[in-house]
């Protein structure tokens, strides 16, 4: 009976060359003669690309393994894998130590997607000819899908063995080399990459990041320098030389390196901001004024220069320059944002509060997402005491960004300045949630619970923020002075109000602190001894003015008691004990 086959392509014929010995001529004249065929009758302007291909029973196909062997290739050309897969089990059981079909099969496993069974023959066709290219080659593809990323190494360093100069069998084992982290093979392959095709290719600088990522930086530079002896007008690579530099801490000849890449492409901003953090660093400032000076002559249009040529100015206090030169940068819309930030940040500098308010808010309109503008016009109200308004801004920022701690923890602040506690305690714990080690966070919670009377909450936030700042003097201080305020733990509160007095001695607040410990403990004149020197430091607290008419009371010296509360009053008019104590 004839073997009818209906071909679409004709790229898909196995190699034959890998019958063993003894089984191949036969193979190969019945295959060649067919591709011959097929590409006559495929090159044919009058023939249809598919074709009936008749062959007669009287095949000199003799072996039954051959006959299978070729049955099963013509399915493949069909890419029915399956059908195949049976003629070719079919061969095998004829010709069980045929490398070309354990091979086949293997294959096909491969392309039915199971690589595991697809191994098993694969390594039986390598154990009869250990050379063959395709059947290592789909050992090496089944082992990486299957993720066994050392053996799939294996199979391809074989390969590329066979072939050093494949340019798949390299990439393979780069892939593979990468995965498994074995960066000084990478680098041995990719060196060979560049070797090829030289230091023009991209590999050239694939190679200079391997050497980074090695820390190999004297290997990165000498690659940098060879490529800048042909390609020297490149900007790109005077860059990545100025990169490879600092990291060597050669500031000097990084500075001349980005200045060459500058010459060449002046507007580069990236390049500029390089240097420009380079030189701040180094607190060159001088150096910043000089060159970024020099590229605003050449290219007054070179805004990203006057930015930081305005900072070098305002680095040095040289505010009217700094000023000047941001002047056409203002009418520039990329730049307005960053001209407005730098304008406010010099009118805070100058005490010009409300130039400073107007840049600020200027430059929430114009970036609504830039988080660091919501908190600039925040802290600056903040600093201005305003903190009704602070609380206004930066609870706009918390909803624009409701996972941003340091917003959360700031408009929190600004709340419990504002004497809002209630509205102030949930930002405050999500801001801690979010970041649990912002110390400044965990104190404002501290004043929000002890003005809450959520006392358990608070013995429990100081006592874990302790363990984690145990030597943070105004933690001390604040747990302290929240448990004589309650009357409790007095001995445990002086413990803590020693150990902040001996990391901040002079500090007013704390003298005041440990002097009312004493003071509720019965102790009048050593409390004398530490609240004196508190009012000096602190005249315009009235807490600590009160305390020190307390004293004076308890040394029976009314007069003198009377003097002091009356000083407290004076700034704090509406405190209702301080008027009862003056009436009594």
């Amino acid at each position: 009976m004839p073997i009818i086959v209906k071909l679409r392509i004709i790229n898909k014929l196995p190699n034959v060359g890998y019958l063993k010995t003894g089984d191949t001529s036969l193979y190969s004249a019945l295959l060649k003669a067919l591709l011959l065929f097929l590409l006559l009758s495929a090159c044919s302007g009058n023939q249809p690309l598919v074709k009936a291909l008749t062959l007669p029973e009287s095949s000199p196909l003799q072996s039954p393994a051959e006959r299978h062997y070729l049955a099963g290739a013509l399915f493949d050309f069909e890419d029915k894998y399956h059908q195949a897969l049976l003629e070719y089990y079919k061969a095998l059981v004829y010709d069980s130590t045929s490398a070309q079909i354990n091979m086949a099969i293997g294959r096909n496993l491969f392309r039915i997607r199971q690589f595991q069974n697809a191994v098993t023959y694969l390594r039986r066709a390598l154990d009869y000819q250990p050379d063959q290219e395709e059947a290592l080659f789909f050992l090496g593809e089944s082992n990486t899908l299957m993720q066994n990323f050392g053996h799939a190494t294996t199979a391809f360093e074989k390969l590329y063995a066979i072939k050093p100069y494949h340019p798949l069998y390299r990439g393979k084992l780069e892939r593979l080399n990468e995965k498994i982290g074995d960066i000084n093979t990478l680098v041995v392959l990719k060196e060979a990459t560049v070797e090829t095709y030289g230091l023009s290719h991209e590999s050239a600088y694939q190679l200079l990041t391997l050497y980074m990522r090695a820390n190999r930086f004297g290997s990165a530079r000498e690659l940098l320098e060879r490529i800048l002896e042909i390609e020297s007008d490149k900007a790109l690579h005077w860059s990545v030389y100025g990169n490879v530099l600092e990291v060597e801490q050669d500031s000097i000849a990084a500075v001349a390196a980005y200045r060459r890449s500058l010459d060449i492409e002046p507007l580069n901003n990236k390049t500029q901001q390089q240097l420009f953090m380079l030189l701040m660093d180094n607190n060159n400032t001088r150096d910043v004024i000089r060159h970024f000076s020099e590229l605003v002559k050449k290219n007054p249009v070179n805004h990203q220069a006057r930015l930081f040529l305005s900072e070098g100015y305002f680095s040095q206090s040289r505010f009217d320059e700094a000023v000047e030169v941001l002047q056409p940068t203002l009418k520039i819309k990329r730049y307005r944002a960053s001209a407005h930030q730098l304008l406010g940040r010099i009118a805070v500098s100058r005490n010009q509060p409300q130039e400073a308010m107007i840049h600020f808010r200027a430059l929430t309109e114009l970036e609504p997402d830039n988080r660091q503008a919501w908190e600039l016009l925040g802290v600056f109200h903040l600093q201005l005491d305003d903190s009704e308004k602070a609380a206004d801004v930066l609870g706009k920022a918390a909803e624009r960004f409701p996972a941003d701690a340091r917003l959360l923890s700031l408009y929190g602040n600004a709340l419990q300045r504002s004497g809002r506690y209630r509205d102030g305690l949930e930002p405050l714990q999500r801001a801690r949630f979010l970041d649990p080690d912002d110390l400044n966070t965990v104190l404002t919670l501290g004043l929000v619970y002890e003005n809450l009377e959520m006392f358990s909450d608070l013995d429990s936030l100081y006592t874990r923020a302790l363990d984690r700042w145990p030597h943070n003097a105004l933690l001390l201080n604040n747990y302290s002075y929240s448990l004589v305020d309650r009357g409790i733990e007095l001995q445990k509160a002086l413990d803590l109000a020693q150990r902040a007095i001996e990391l901040e001695p002079d500090n007013g607040a704390y003298l005041d602190t440990i002097g009312w410990i004493y003071y509720h403990l019965g102790d009048y004149n050593t409390a004398l001894s530490y609240i004196l020197p508190a009012v000096k430091q602190r005249q315009e607290s009235a807490v600590i003015l009160e305390h020190l008419g307390d004293v004076y009371l308890r040394l029976n010296d009314a007069e003198k008691a009377k003097t002091y509360w009356q000083k407290a009053l004076n700034l704090d008019p509406q405190n209702p004990i301080l008027k009862q104590k003056l009436e009594k």
